[in-house]
């Protein structure tokens, strides 16, 4: 039964909120009705529960999505509850992006209803930013976001490692949301290739398969375009498969010819796609990727690369 019942702790539910879902207590292998949907939470909802030392409240899995888009709504406040232990931070940040970011990969979305999702990604990763910084909170992450190799499950890990070393650039919090999308939506023109093409290895393709697989950079700003991408998220999504020695495409630029910002979400998209369980072979650890990474010398920026590695290592997720 237990299945049936999402655990929340109950500093998540914030004061002075109402929850559009209904809330319940478990005494043995029962649950029992705490609130009721769309009641409002008070200061002394939670002093009541401290008082009973009861830290968890129950959501109905068929509640999820509700219980997701209140997180949504209040993502900041939760983030900078440091009362909430980090991992439920984290899990509660994780279940939402989720939905925020599958939202965006619904299959022939009519234009204004991409574009309104796309706002709300963008909301979402702009008021998260104390997570990102957070090494801890990476770390977290990085447990939470690690399964999945569908396009948004690797778009999102793109996102989080995005935001991370992005951050870490002065003046980086400025280019956090459009960056952020950019990197969620790097591989959005893989929607308009063959599924099969995508669960073949790129570097054993045949050369019409290659070519094929080789154009989803620009298929995914076509694809965007009833957003319309920033310059900056086109970027992201356009130059993900640039080198820094002019060998990747579609544009085969070379070094200062790719703004900083897209040589992260490139950096990012192949760390993440290595550490990643793919269909042709299983996943790298964050060693193995980091070792691929940088023994491919023309692959990447080395100013990116190092914040990379610091970011991870801080997080105590690789060390190299």
């Amino acid at each position: 039964m237990s299945e049936l019942y999402i655990p929340v702790p109950t500093r998540i539910i914030l004061p002075n909120t109402k929850a559009n879902f209904v809330t319940y207590l478990k005494q043995d292998d029962t649950y029992v009705l705490y609130s009721i949907s769309g009641e409002q939470f008070s200061p002394e909802h939670q002093l009541r529960l401290e008082l009973q030392d009861i830290t968890t409240l129950y959501v109905s899995r068929e509640e999820e999505e509700e219980l997701n888009a209140y997180v949504e709504r209040h993502i900041a406040r939760v983030l900078a509850d440091s009362s909430i232990p980090i991992h439920a931070r984290a899990e509660a940040w994780t279940r939402s992006a989720s939905s925020v970011g599958r939202d965006l990969f619904e299959k022939k979305l009519p234009p204004s209803m991409l574009k309104k999702h796309y706002d709300r990604f963008e909301k979402f990763i702009t008021e998260s930013a104390s997570i990102f910084k957070s090494p801890e909170g990476l770390r977290e992450l990085s447990k939470l976001i690690a399964d999945g190799y569908d396009i948004y499950h690797h778009g999102l890990g793109t996102t989080v490692l995005t935001a991370s070393v992005l951050l870490s650039f002065e003046g980086g919090e400025d280019l956090l949301a459009e960056c952020g999308a950019g990197a969620m939506l790097h591989d959005y023109g893989k929607l308009k290739l063959d599924p099969e093409l995508l669960k073949m290895d790129p570097t054993l393709m045949k050369y019409g398969e290659k070519q094929k697989w080789d154009t989803h950079p620009i298929l995914g700003v076509q694809a965007c375009a009833g957003i319309p991408l920033p310059p900056e998220g086109i970027h992201c999504v356009l130059f993900h498969h640039e080198r820094e020695d002019g060998k990747g495409f579609p544009g085969r630029l070379k070094g200062e010819d790719m703004p900083f910002y897209a040589r992260i979400v490139s950096l990012c998209d192949h760390y993440d796609r290595l550490t990643r369980k793919q269909h042709y072979r299983s996943a790298y650890t964050p060693f193995e990727a980091l070792k691929a990474i940088r023994d491919d010398k023309g692959l990447y920026n080395r100013d990116a690369f190092m914040r990379l590695v610091n970011v991870l290592s801080d997080a105590n997720i690789a060390d190299l």
